[in-house]
């Protein structure tokens, strides 16, 4: 096995997409026409939005994905170089339709995303860039991409690099790929899919015993996140923070962990770092305008301690 570099490095194999932001009142009834207050085109996609985050912290990163050679294709690529991740991985399908997002925002904190993924079937795993793997740290998954995401467990295993995985949705072919993960992290809804019932506390010690993971998280929206210590099941709760918009949230909170764990930080400090950093992006619109800088992750943390330490 390759020797890592001191630096580090994270692939993100995902989604890769473009969102096309509307801010309305409320949602609009049907057959009608309606006016949005704010309006914004960004980049998007869970696991590059997750890279974006870690370039932000000064992590250096690479994507893979598929696109399509139209101009939304393009502007998903210009788009992440523009933010420092290394695009040479993301295939460019000819006459493929690149991913699209509309994405409805009402003012009262609920929001409506509508995609098409009409490339899951395109990348193929030979052109993987293996390379990366002798000196990447992380590959970060998102569930897209399922059959080239098992070849890069693969790749990944091979050359000692760990997996983390984004689960908020059930993708076909997933299950094939979580005994393979190092670091698991899941919306509340997804361990019903495996069959799990009950309480996300419960979740993560079954998805933990299950699959052996090195970390075992669950995210609970609004009540936080519940993750295993390594002893017993723990709670850290979200900052009570203005929100503006929580899309890219979760995909920013995964990106911020990973920064952490890379630090060799103990747990509960890279989980309160990542809603830091969760929270301050719910700030802004879209899932890539209001990712933070290390700097502001830090003021923000510096500024909850300060408050604490006056309010005792």
């Amino acid at each position: 096995m390759q020797q890592k570099t001191q630096k580090h490095f994270v692939i993100g194999l995902g989604s890769a997409t473009l969102d096309h932001l509307q801010v309305i009142d409320a949602f609009p009834a049907p057959n009608t026409k309606n006016s949005a207050s704010k309006v914004d085109v960004q980049g998007g996609g869970s696991g590059m939005t997750a890279l974006v985050t870690l370039s932000r912290l000064r992590v250096k990163t690479g994507a893979i994905s598929c696109v399509g050679d139209d101009f939304i294709g393009k502007e998903i690529v210009r788009d992440l170089k523009s933010h420092g991740v290394d695009t040479r991985g993301v295939q460019i399908k000819k006459g493929g339709t690149s991913p699209l997002s509309s994405v409805i925002v009402s003012e009262h904190e609920h929001r409506t995303i509508i995609s098409n993924y009409q490339l899951e079937s395109a990348m193929k795993p030979a052109t993987l860039p293996k390379s990366w793997f002798q000196k990447a740290h992380i590959l970060h998954l998102d569930g897209h991409f399922t059959e080239a995401a098992l070849a890069a467990c693969r790749l990944a295993k091979e050359h000692g690099v760990l997996i983390s995985l984004d689960a908020s949705h059930y993708y076909p072919g997933i299950k094939k790929i979580l005994p393979l993960v190092d670091i698991l992290i899941t919306s509340e809804h997804f361990p019903q899919n495996l069959g799990i019932r009950g309480s996300a506390e419960k979740a993560v010690c079954i998805m933990h015993d299950r699959f052996q993971p090195l970390v075992t998280m669950v995210t609970v929206g609004k009540r936080g996140v519940y993750y295993y210590d390594g002893k017993k099941v723990k709670r850290m709760p979200i900052f009570n923070v203005p929100v503006v918009d929580t899309t890219g949230a979760g995909d920013v909170f995964h990106g911020a962990f990973l920064y952490g764990f890379l630090q060799k930080w103990p747990l509960e400090r890279s989980i309160r770092f990542a809603v830091a950093a969760s929270s301050i992006k719910v700030g802004s619109l879209g899932p890539r305008r209001g990712i933070p800088t290390l700097e502001e992750v830090r003021r923000f943390l510096e500024k909850r301690k300060s408050v604490q330490s006056s309010e005792r």
